[in-house]
């Protein structure tokens, strides 16, 4: 990603005037070899951001409560939210004789990096499951697991532990 390779250039998506993406714009096949040509990252680019945005992940767990403690590592999880967010802008498109407003990318990772601080925004927690160790972002100030399936299992160990305490 360009906001992460010092010194290289920014590898940018194929750009077409919205006209053009209508009407005469033939856009390549899903995971056709023109289709990479035209969209893939370099790898190396791509995993670098991705541990980026790993880490700024882990750095803003519960930052929706952001305490005086927590603040610098709070801080250094935006800086790198914003970097990977660097190459991202807003554009407004007409449609059905209204503007609407969509987000241009040239990164996949910058595009999740912008989720995730869209979601930030609107007062959502980033959080990891207590059961399986993923990410998740939720609105639920209780929230301790990212699925059904894992809040389950986590009560039925806990049942079974309780359980077999009583036993002995």
């Amino acid at each position: 990603m360009a906001a992460l390779s010092k010194g290289k250039p920014a590898r940018t998506a194929p750009r077409w005037s919205f006209h053009e993406r209508q009407e005469t714009h033939r856009y390549p096949s899903p995971l056709s070899d023109a289709f990479w040509r035209a969209y893939a990252e370099p790898v190396e680019d791509f995993v670098k951001a991705a541990v980026q945005l790993c880490n700024a992940l882990n750095l803003l767990d519960g930052a929706a409560d952001v305490g005086s403690q927590a603040l610098g590592r709070v801080r250094k999880g935006m800086d790198i939210l914003h970097a990977l967010t660097r190459t991202i802008r807003p554009t407004l498109l007409p449609s059905d004789g209204v503007l609407r407003q969509e987000w241009l990318s040239t990164s996949l990772l910058g595009t999740l990096a912008m989720m995730v601080l869209l979601d930030l925004t609107e007062r959502r927690r980033i959080l990891t499951c207590e059961k399986c160790g993923g990410v998740f972002v939720t609105k639920a100030y209780q929230a301790r697991y990212c699925s059904d399936r894992c809040r389950f299992t986590a009560q039925k160990r806990r049942h079974r532990a309780r359980q077999k305490g009583k036993v002995k």
